[in-house]
């Protein structure tokens, strides 16, 4: 089966369980085809909720996503908490943020975060850590009309005053980072998306610029860039220490079983 991704010096293959690096945030690109052979493998691995929930899906490739993506989730965190896939249970947050439920194994806080856009993924994963991810296909339908009416006024400012050629990145950059901070605190869309700032010059490291009555989070939280594709924009944030991000792609053409190697 062709793929989008190709394994490649920016992002390699995922490796061994036993040699992830767990002082790292590590994040994973996944490219979803259509009609996807191995659909009935991968909705094995699921849980009888996330059956149910997958049904619910009435477009064909919108469930069919829904289940790649969820058994590829299993198929990464079960390999670092050295289980089968069938063991992975989840919490979730009050706004429905998934967490990983404590297993046997687990000597340490493992985090994972996910978003998908159209036919590719991004899964993010650290320890220790709390983590927002974001991934979405560029377009030009009314990005302007859009960082008007939901951006920040520093975001929305700065915008404006970047050249017109890099206009239209620094809206896809914001967005991410955006849709990567709510989802990193777990209140999603819960929080105004004008409530806080990020920094819109593609040219400049991305970072948090202001939160609303809570100035403090703005050296707590860190972010980074992490674009899978041509015409995708991702982005990936964590709260704590500056990390080194290390950027991977899974296959989903290997066998279905976790690349093992303990969580020690």
């Amino acid at each position: 089966m062709p793929s989008l991704f190709t394994p490649d010096a920016d992002w390699p293959a995922w490796p061994s369980a036993s040699v992830v690096d767990r002082t790292a945030i590590h994040v994973v690109r996944l490219w979803m085809p259509d009609g996807f052979p191995r659909y009935h493998a991968l909705l094995a691995l699921l849980s009888p909720d996330e059956k149910a929930r997958a049904e619910r899906f009435l477009i064909d490739i919108v469930r069919q996503r829904f289940v790649v993506c969820r058994a590829t989730l299993r198929l990464l965190l079960a390999g670092l908490c050295d289980c089968a896939p069938t063991d992975i249970a989840f919490d979730y947050g009050p706004h429905g943020k998934p967490l990983l439920s404590s297993l046997p194994t687990l000597h340490s806080p493992l985090s994972f975060n996910v978003s998908h856009a159209d036919d590719v993924a991004l899964f993010a994963i650290g320890w220790s850590c709390e983590l927002g991810v974001d991934v979405e296909r560029s377009r030009d339908h009314d990005w302007r009309n859009m960082a008007r009416r939901f951006f920040a006024t520093a975001e929305w400012e700065q915008l404006q005053r970047l050249p017109t050629e890099l206009q239209h990145a620094a809206f896809c950059r914001v967005w991410t980072c955006k849709e990567a901070y709510m989802k990193a605190t777990g209140q999603g869309m819960s929080l105004p998306l004008g409530s806080f700032a990020v920094c819109a010059d593609p040219r400049l490291p991305p970072r948090l610029l202001s939160v609303q009555d809570q100035p403090s989070e703005v050296e707590r939280w860190q972010m980074s860039c992490v674009d899978p594709a041509p015409d995708f924009a991702g982005a990936v944030m964590w709260d704590g220490a500056m990390k080194n991000v290390q950027r991977w792609t899974w296959h989903l053409s290997g066998p279905l079983a976790p690349v093992r190697g303990g969580e020690g």
